[in-house]
């Protein structure tokens, strides 16, 4: 299969290009739990009309894979009776590490044909599997500041098998799969929409940490344009385990006890220092090395979101660990929300930091 015939699920995915008004139900998947998210935009406004997520069991989805399919689509049926919502057309995404993204500058002016042509010749060079055996897309960013006479392309490539099967397990649930998403592209989506207009012109870059159960996704932005991003693994299973052998409590009850505090003073210190020791690794990490391979790009200030904020006192220490060398700022993105009566605003509130990457996903063909 040529690139010429992009496939309708797997569409350009790393701005809001399109300027339909039409809505999509958003549905995220994570190791810990399901959200459906949907969106109207009405008088100027942004109106979150329809949420609901559901936690899962351990071990339905890890490793970036779902293992219970069939229990899955059963789960995402219930939350769809449950919002009573109207719209059966669905919005998803996979998650970043399985994918493959790259840039490449091809002669600018192409026809669209050609540039189709010259696309796959550059993916058959890359990858090592049969390009029937992938999807492919890709955007023009312009011309190449240096050599204007060549278009930067980037092209984002992922296993055939792996969108089929998440297309086949959600649409189970009796609604239709329309475009399938990448995680990175959804968070950049969201901090766009969150960003105000200074911090969009910033000359320094700034960093989007999302934290959940299984792992942290940073995007780093430059104007509007991700620049640099990375995914690493942090998973609180093992101390899920704990939580529930030490309390006797089933996975559920033990993941709520965990976000919500609601634990022994000695547990709580336990889950404190598990979390804290093991995001400020990982985001070191991944700084110095963006340091590394961007000289004299500076990061001055970094939004944080994800489920994981909620553990008590966990945004506090973030605070402290940064104090005077990155501004630490909570993404809310319920402030450029108007709640429908039908949407619990105490739970929203709750909720609101693990947004990000739903919301995104649900601004997809938004105005």
């Amino acid at each position: 299969m040529g690139c010429a015939a992009i496939v309708k699920t797997f569409k350009k995915t790393w701005y809001r290009f399109c300027s339909s008004s039409s809505s999509l139900l958003a549905i995220e998947i994570s190791t810990s739990q399901v959200k459906l998210l949907q969106l109207r935009y009405q008088a100027n406004a942004y109106h979150l009309c329809h949420y609901a997520r559901m936690p899962l069991p351990m071990g339905w989805v890890a490793d970036q894979a779902i293992h219970q399919p069939q229990l899955l689509s059963h789960v995402i049926a219930r939350l769809l009776q449950r919002l009573h919502c109207p719209t059966n057309t669905v919005i998803t995404a996979i998650p970043t590490s399985e994918v493959m993204m790259k840039e490449i500058h091809l002669i600018g002016d192409l026809p669209t044909d050609e540039l189709a042509i010259q696309v796959q010749i550059e993916v058959e060079k890359w990858i090592a599997k049969p390009i029937e055996n992938v999807y492919v897309d890709y955007v023009q960013l312009g011309p190449l500041e240096k050599s204007p006479e060549y278009d930067q392309v980037w092209l984002t490539v992922a296993h055939r098998a792996l969108i089929d099967s998440r297309i086949a397990m959600i649409e189970e649930a009796g609604v239709k799969v329309n475009i399938v998403d990448v995680e990175i592209y959804a968070l950049q989506r969201a901090a766009e929409f969150i960003f105000t207009d200074a911090e969009r012109q910033l000359d320094e870059s700034i960093a989007i940490i999302d934290i959940n159960a299984s792992r942290i996704l940073i995007d780093i932005l430059h104007r509007g344009r991700l620049i640099s991003w990375y995914e690493e693994a942090f998973s609180i299973e093992e101390l899920i385990a704990s939580v529930m052998q030490q309390c006797q409590l089933p996975k559920i009850f033990a993941t709520e006890a965990i976000y919500t505090g609601k634990l022994s003073e000695n547990l709580q210190k336990i889950v404190l220092s598990y979390c804290c020791q093991g995001v400020n690794d990982i985001i070191n990490r991944c700084l110095q090395l963006f340091y590394a391979t961007h000289d004299g790009n500076k990061i001055t200030r970094a939004w944080l979101s994800g489920d994981l904020l909620t553990i008590p006192y966990l945004v506090e220490w973030f605070k402290k660990q940064c104090s005077g060398e990155i501004t630490i700022i909570i993404a809310n993105p319920l402030e450029k929300l108007v709640l429908d009566n039908n949407i619990p605003a105490e739970i929203m509130q709750t909720d609101a930091s693990g947004l990000m990457i739903v919301l995104g996903l649900a601004l997809r063909g938004m105005p």
